[in-house]
């Protein structure tokens, strides 16, 4: 099962009640969405049948994981929801004004966080997007399922627009959250092994990187030709530094990334 244009996957990120769990999956098929994806439950799903009502196929075909990262792994496009402003982060936008952005994308996904705490700052480094949903300012707090049912209506609202369609082939594919993670986690070797940022600043400054890269839209070949520029680095800094350093070569030539 995978999210699909105009379909993405819901998200639910260590959700604690399992009426709210039926009551998204029966939102969910309310709104033509299938693909449901759990991380970590803190209550048992089978709890989560008696409000899903005729949506028990969706609890019984969601995936479970460990991680949010886990469970977005193969999207390239992931929105996360979130009821306040965070540092470091892009400011949120409402459904309606997402929603178009969503459904162009090919494999896209919606995350939503805890009852009490909603997603952390290392889940939200893990989306491209922020959406908040309109409320009076004297009560922001939305109840999950209400929460999930206000966003996939708003979704159905637009879906019938027309979509891009993107190239074939893996070269102009979009950029796969894994695929923009191990970018990332490249990035950062080469920020500490030049001195860019110290281990205390580390966070903040890939974050900054984070929102103006993932805003890019990057391409998996994007990401290939970035990860080969950065290979080079490390290899000319650590061999300046007189450390032994195999080859000559350091990020494997390929006809993707000579280009």
């Amino acid at each position: 099962m995978s999210a699909s244009v105009g379909k993405p996957c819901i998200v639910l990120v260590s959700p604690k009640g399992p009426d709210n769990i039926g009551s998204v999956a029966r939102a969910m098929k309310n709104f033509g969405l299938s693909d449901l994806r759990i991380v970590a439950p803190r209550c048992k799903l089978a709890d989560a049948h008696r409000m899903a009502v005729h949506a028990v196929d969706l609890l019984e075909s969601a995936q479970v994981f460990e991680t949010m990262l886990d469970a977005v792994h193969d999207l390239e496009f992931i929105v996360g929801a979130t009821a306040r402003d965070r540092r470091d982060h892009q400011l949120p936008k409402t459904p309606r004004e997402l929603m178009p952005a969503l459904l162009e994308q090919r494999k896209a996904g919606i995350a939503f966080g805890r009852e009490e705490h909603g997603l952390f700052n290392d889940e939200l480094d893990l989306c491209h997007a922020f959406i908040r949903i309109p409320t009076d300012a004297s009560y922001v707090s939305l109840n999950l399922a209400q929460a999930v049912q206000v966003v996939v209506y708003e979704l159905l609202l637009v879906r019938e627009q027309p979509v891009s369609t993107l190239p074939p082939g893996k070269r102009h594919a979009p950029a796969s959250r894994g695929d923009l993670e191990g970018m990332y986690a490249h990035l950062l070797e080469f920020m500490l092994e030049v001195g860019y940022t110290d281990s205390d600043r580390q966070d903040h400054a890939i974050r900054h990187f984070r929102m103006f890269l993932d805003r890019a839209g990057m391409t998996h070949h994007d990401v290939s030709f970035t990860r080969g520029l950065l290979s080079q680095g490390l290899w000319a800094s650590r061999k300046a530094r007189g450390l032994d350093v195999p080859g000559t070569v350091p990020y494997p030539r390929t006809e993707e990334n000579q280009t």
